[in-house]
Protein backbone atom coordinates (compact mmCIF):
# COMPACT_ATOMS: atom_id res chain seq x y z
CA UNK A 1 0.00 0.00 0.00
CA UNK A 2 1.28 3.43 -0.93
CA UNK A 3 0.70 4.78 2.61
CA UNK A 4 3.10 2.26 4.10
CA UNK A 5 5.65 2.83 1.33
CA UNK A 6 5.60 6.58 1.87
CA UNK A 7 5.65 6.16 5.66
CA UNK A 8 8.64 3.83 5.53
CA UNK A 9 10.35 6.14 3.03
CA UNK A 10 9.89 9.13 5.30
CA UNK A 11 11.04 7.19 8.36
CA UNK A 12 14.16 5.93 6.56
CA UNK A 13 15.09 9.26 5.08
CA UNK A 14 16.40 12.37 6.69
CA UNK A 15 14.29 15.47 6.30
CA UNK A 16 15.68 18.98 5.94
CA UNK A 17 14.49 22.22 7.46
CA UNK A 18 12.61 25.13 5.93
CA UNK A 19 11.61 25.84 2.38
CA UNK A 20 14.64 27.96 1.62
CA UNK A 21 17.27 25.51 2.84
CA UNK A 22 19.65 24.70 -0.01
CA UNK A 23 17.30 26.25 -2.56
CA UNK A 24 20.04 28.44 -4.03
CA UNK A 25 22.44 25.53 -4.33
CA UNK A 26 19.78 23.33 -5.89
CA UNK A 27 18.24 25.92 -8.20
CA UNK A 28 18.91 25.97 -11.89
CA UNK A 29 17.38 29.49 -12.04
CA UNK A 30 14.61 28.14 -14.23
CA UNK A 31 11.04 29.19 -13.67
CA UNK A 32 8.45 26.43 -13.28
CA UNK A 33 4.70 26.71 -13.64
CA UNK A 34 2.60 26.39 -10.50
CA UNK A 35 0.63 23.15 -10.84
CA UNK A 36 -0.80 22.70 -7.33
CA UNK A 37 -1.60 25.77 -5.23
CA UNK A 38 -0.90 24.05 -1.90
CA UNK A 39 -1.28 27.22 0.24
CA UNK A 40 -4.90 27.54 -0.96
CA UNK A 41 -5.54 23.90 0.05
CA UNK A 42 -3.86 23.95 3.43
CA UNK A 43 -6.93 24.57 5.63
CA UNK A 44 -9.32 22.40 3.62
CA UNK A 45 -10.37 18.87 4.55
CA UNK A 46 -9.86 16.06 2.06
CA UNK A 47 -13.42 16.29 0.72
CA UNK A 48 -12.99 20.00 0.01
CA UNK A 49 -9.69 19.27 -1.75
CA UNK A 50 -11.42 16.71 -3.97
CA UNK A 51 -13.97 19.40 -4.88
CA UNK A 52 -11.12 21.74 -5.89
CA UNK A 53 -8.80 19.25 -7.65
CA UNK A 54 -11.33 16.75 -9.00
CA UNK A 55 -11.41 12.99 -8.73
CA UNK A 56 -8.17 11.56 -7.34
CA UNK A 57 -6.24 8.73 -9.00
CA UNK A 58 -7.01 6.50 -6.02
CA UNK A 59 -10.53 7.19 -4.82
CA UNK A 60 -10.84 4.34 -2.36
CA UNK A 61 -11.54 4.76 1.34
CA UNK A 62 -10.56 2.52 4.26
CA UNK A 63 -13.13 -0.08 5.21
CA UNK A 64 -14.77 -0.11 8.61
CA UNK A 65 -12.67 -3.18 9.45
CA UNK A 66 -9.45 -1.34 8.53
CA UNK A 67 -10.42 1.60 10.73
CA UNK A 68 -11.33 -0.75 13.61
CA UNK A 69 -7.96 -2.49 13.20
CA UNK A 70 -6.12 0.78 13.72
CA UNK A 71 -5.75 2.47 10.33
CA UNK A 72 -5.74 6.19 11.07
CA UNK A 73 -4.10 7.75 8.03
CA UNK A 74 -5.20 7.39 4.43
CA UNK A 75 -4.22 9.18 1.25
CA UNK A 76 -5.45 10.43 -2.07
CA UNK A 77 -3.26 11.08 -5.08
CA UNK A 78 -3.89 13.77 -7.70
CA UNK A 79 -2.13 14.00 -11.07
CA UNK A 80 -1.79 17.20 -13.06
CA UNK A 81 0.72 18.61 -15.54
CA UNK A 82 3.10 15.68 -15.14
CA UNK A 83 3.26 16.04 -11.35
CA UNK A 84 1.62 14.22 -8.45
CA UNK A 85 0.19 15.61 -5.22
CA UNK A 86 -0.24 13.07 -2.44
CA UNK A 87 -2.64 14.21 0.29
CA UNK A 88 -2.42 12.32 3.59
CA UNK A 89 -5.41 12.71 5.89
CA UNK A 90 -7.07 11.31 9.00
CA UNK A 91 -9.55 8.70 7.74
CA UNK A 92 -12.03 9.43 10.52
CA UNK A 93 -11.92 13.23 10.85
CA UNK A 94 -11.05 13.86 7.16
CA UNK A 95 -8.52 16.50 8.31
CA UNK A 96 -5.44 16.81 6.10
CA UNK A 97 -2.17 15.88 7.77
CA UNK A 98 0.25 16.86 5.01
CA UNK A 99 0.95 17.11 1.30
CA UNK A 100 3.76 15.38 -0.56
CA UNK A 101 5.00 16.33 -4.02
CA UNK A 102 7.48 13.82 -5.40
CA UNK A 103 9.88 14.62 -8.18
CA UNK A 104 8.62 13.77 -11.64
CA UNK A 105 12.10 12.60 -12.65
CA UNK A 106 12.27 9.09 -14.08
CA UNK A 107 14.98 8.30 -11.50
CA UNK A 108 12.71 9.25 -8.59
CA UNK A 109 15.40 11.64 -7.38
CA UNK A 110 16.30 15.28 -7.92
CA UNK A 111 18.70 17.90 -6.64
CA UNK A 112 16.38 20.68 -7.82
CA UNK A 113 14.08 21.37 -4.88
CA UNK A 114 13.33 24.79 -6.34
CA UNK A 115 11.26 23.10 -9.05
CA UNK A 116 9.05 21.32 -6.51
CA UNK A 117 8.64 24.49 -4.44
CA UNK A 118 7.48 26.43 -7.53
CA UNK A 119 5.20 23.62 -8.72
CA UNK A 120 3.50 23.56 -5.29
CA UNK A 121 3.47 27.39 -4.93
CA UNK A 122 5.38 27.34 -1.65
CA UNK A 123 8.71 28.78 -2.81
CA UNK A 124 8.38 32.02 -0.87
CA UNK A 125 5.89 30.92 1.78
CA UNK A 126 7.33 31.41 5.27
CA UNK A 127 4.16 30.16 7.01
CA UNK A 128 4.19 26.56 5.79
CA UNK A 129 6.60 23.90 6.96
CA UNK A 130 8.47 22.32 4.05
CA UNK A 131 10.60 19.23 4.58
CA UNK A 132 12.93 18.00 1.87
CA UNK A 133 12.75 14.20 1.81
CA UNK A 134 16.31 13.09 1.13
CA UNK A 135 17.32 9.89 -0.63
CA UNK A 136 19.27 7.24 1.21
CA UNK A 137 22.06 7.01 -1.36
CA UNK A 138 22.93 10.69 -1.76
CA UNK A 139 22.05 13.38 0.82
CA UNK A 140 22.18 16.01 -1.95
CA UNK A 141 19.26 14.34 -3.75
CA UNK A 142 15.61 14.33 -2.76
CA UNK A 143 12.55 12.25 -3.59
CA UNK A 144 10.23 15.19 -3.01
CA UNK A 145 8.91 17.72 -0.51
CA UNK A 146 6.49 17.26 2.36
CA UNK A 147 4.37 20.32 3.13
CA UNK A 148 2.37 20.96 6.28
CA UNK A 149 1.10 23.81 8.40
Amino acid sequence: MLIMTLFVGVILTSCGGGANENSDANSDNKSYEMIFDVPSLIDKNVDEIVQVLGKPENDDEPTELQIKSGIVEWEKSFQKGGYELLVTYNATTRKVIDFFIPTNSSTGMTENIDELLQVSNVKNNAVLKVEQVKTLKNPKEFTGVRISK
